[in-house]
């Protein structure tokens, strides 16, 4: 592999997709994309890969997803002893 201008041009095009110069500090953006195509480009939140606002909509339906599986887990699972019954006859 050569290392020629247009090799590194492309490289830092490449490496600067994801991210925002302030000054001299560079800024992870938001890799979330919209229906159009475009790119949300706020600031991450937290070290994550999205802004606040993704982030918070993203843990919303990984919750909604768990209890969705917890419920049907409920639904085919066995029914368990009651506790307070005794087994004495």
């Amino acid at each position: 592999m050569e290392f020629t201008r247009e090799w590194f041009d492309e490289s830092s095009n490449e490496w600067m997709k994801n991210k925002r110069k302030k000054r001299s500090i560079y800024f992870y953006t938001c890799d979330h994309t919209y229906q159009s195509g475009k790119r949300c480009g706020r600031d991450c939140f937290k070290q994550e890969s999205m802004c606040q606002q993704h982030w918070a909509l993203e843990k919303n339906a990984l919750a909604k997803k768990v209890k969705e599986i917890s419920m049907e887990y409920i639904l085919i699972s066995p029914a368990l002893p009651d506790p307070n019954q005794s087994n004495e006859t």
